[in-house]
């Protein structure tokens, strides 16, 4: 809603196009709907597709970011060489791996990178050039691999969801002594978690990382993987529980929750349930939930 709004009055005026996919309903119809109201911006959909453990679903994920090129290229009157995709792919892996490193760095110090904290640095980097951003949190990764690490009286969670906002929700758990021990946020973890292929050309590699992504409820798997996968981060990084921001109205996410529900219960694994939305006018439910499960913990 907001970026239709945004595309309606000029404010996306100075790009020359925007990727969307279509990963959910939501999205499809935010493609079409680009259409018709932004005509002056061209919309670029990007399909993913569902059998990714074939050979077909694998030479359709390489035709598909091809053709993405392709329309890039008529959208900015640039050529984008194989060379330069190679380039941004090696900028981005660097990227990916330091994500990988300081989220590893901040689980010891969940005083100093508390939820807040954490989701901000993390987000920082989808609006950051990677060029500057991964010095940037390198260095804050040293800082924290230097300094000793923290002693933590409180809990420490395991996070899932699509996005771990807004940042009020974030502040409540740092008030009742919840800490992030590690996340599966669509919007966080879940973009750099999954290592890239050391074989093939980069159109190869590039789409690996999407067909070995696993735990992905925007991603058909053959058994779903998400509950064991939770159960996995909990038992490793000593987290006493998970919390499900449930993004109102997500159908894929709520699809999914029942089945790694029952398989967190029957592991024992306390857990919370949390429907947010981008726009909330009052937290004080979230907060007495919030406090009530932490009292209960």
């Amino acid at each position: 809603k907001a970026n239709l709004e945004y595309g309606l009055n000029g404010t996306y005026g100075f790009l020359k196009a925007v990727l969307i996919p279509t990963l959910c309903d939501t999205l499809k119809c935010v493609c079409e709907n680009w259409k018709c109201a932004v005509p002056g911006i061209p919309m670029i959909g990007v399909s993913y597709p569902q059998a990714r453990w074939t050979k077909a679903g694998k030479d359709y994920l390489i035709s598909e970011y091809k053709r993405v090129r392709s329309d890039l290229e008529k959208a900015t009157g640039r050529l984008i060489a194989d060379a330069m995709v190679e380039e941004a792919f090696r900028l981005y892996e660097a990227y990916r791996a330091s994500m990988r490193e300081f989220t590893e760095a901040a689980k010891r110090h969940p005083v100093t990178i508390d939820a807040k904290t954490r989701h901000l640095i993390i987000k920082a980097g989808y609006f950051m050039d990677k060029a500057r951003y991964t010095p940037i949190i390198r260095r804050i990764t040293e800082g924290l691999n230097l300094a000793p690490a923290e002693p933590f009286q409180g809990i420490r969670a395991i996070v899932t969801g699509l996005v771990g906002e807004p940042c009020e929700v974030l502040d409540i758990l740092r008030e009742n002594g919840i800490a992030i021990a590690d996340d599966d946020l669509a919007q966080e973890s879940r973009q750099f978690r999954t290592p890239a292929r050391e074989e093939g050309d980069v159109w190869e590699r590039m789409a690996g990382l999407i067909l070995d992504r696993k735990g992905c409820a925007f991603l058909c798997e053959r058994k779903k993987t998400k509950g064991r996968m939770l159960i996995d981060m909990a038992r490793r990084d000593e987290a006493r529980a998970v919390i499900v921001m449930m993004m109102k109205f997500c159908d894929p996410e709520e699809f999914d929750y029942p089945i790694y529900k029952a398989q967190l219960e029957r592991e024992g694994i306390p857990h919370l349930f949390l429907e947010v939305e981008q726009r909330l006018d009052s937290f004080e439910q979230l907060r007495t939930r919030i406090q009530s499960f932490a009292e209960m913990l």
